[in-house]
Formats: structure tokens, sequence, C-alpha cells
């Protein structure tokens, strides 16, 4: 094999290689037109608990979720749709329309008590984007309200106020 053989059999390589990861990193047209729309949703949830005296953050960490049965692993991504503080509490919010289901039904308490088990909040608020309301939810176990883990997701206001610390200064510098 002669050294252009093997220099052209690693351009095509780095080339698969590239293309590979260039394919599983582009989303598709789909996917993308809802993401934008899920975009303005909140958005738009973020400006009513604005208005309304909450703090809104703009980045939501997805929480891995792991579930052992019988010793296997079954491990599961879950994503809130934002997250919102006021007078140092915190809120998983969840974006409600006017199909969704009721909390009070069993899969509704069930879809909500994920987002307690996986980000510990202090409360969720269920926001109606078509209503302009925002309710409040909090579970209590045996009389006792659910208590979020200890400092539950206070490190992440000290992470929020990092990356936008470096996004001021990466669009100062840039």
């Amino acid at each position: 094999m002669l050294w252009t053989d093997v220099l052209i059999l690693g351009l095509l390589a780095a080339a698969a290689g590239i293309w590979a990861y260039w394919r599983r990193a582009r989303p598709s047209a789909r996917p993308a037109r809802r993401g934008i729309e899920g975009s303005r949703r909140h958005q738009q949830a973020a400006a009513l608990l604005e208005e309304l005296g909450y703090t809104a953050w703009d980045q939501v960490p997805a929480v891995t979720l792991t579930t052992r049965v019988d010793g296997r692993a079954h491990t599961t991504e879950i994503q809130a749709d934002l997250l919102a503080s006021q007078g140092g509490r915190t809120y998983v919010v969840h974006l409600s329309g006017g199909e969704t289901r009721r909390v009070t039904t069993r899969a509704g308490r069930r879809g909500l008590l994920e987002y307690v088990i996986a980000y510990r909040p202090d409360g969720i608020l269920l926001v109606d984007l078509d209503r302009r309301r925002v309710r409040r939810v909090e579970f209590t176990v045996g009389g006792v309200a659910a208590r979020p883990a200890p400092d539950g997701l206070r490190w992440l206001g000290a992470a929020r106020a990092g990356a936008g610390a470096a996004d001021v200064l990466f669009r100062w510098v840039g």
C-alpha cells in the first residue's frame, strides 16, 4: 500500500465520521418547527410569570431518573418546561392547555409527581397560556408537605448566574 492510499483511506474515514456526526446533530425540519413554537410558548409563559412576580429561568436542565426493577436499571430523562422562583422558593413550571388532564385525576397527579421526584421543587406551577392563569400545586404526604431535598435546586441559581456572566463576557469579547 502506498502512502497516498493510506491518506485517501484516512480522508474517507474522516469524511464518514463527520457525516455521521452531522446526521446525528442536525435536527430534522419538523422538530425544529416544533422547537420554535415551544420556545414561543416558553417565552410567553416566562413573561406571564414575571408579570406575577416570579423569576423564570431560561435554562432548564434535564434530570436523569433511574428506576431499578429486580436489580435492572431503567434510565429516562425528565425535562421540565421551565423553572421559576419567588421568595426563595423554587417551582417547576408545567405548560398546560385547555385539553390537558385535570390535576385531580390519577394520570395528572402521576405526571406532576414525576417532577417532584426529579427536581425536588417547593411546588409546581401550572401555566395555562390560553386563559392566562397560573395555578400552584403542592403535594402533602400523610399531612406533611413534601419537602425538597436539602438545598433542592438552589445550586442551579449559582449555575444560572455563572452562565449569565459567561454569556455577557463572550458577547463583550466576541
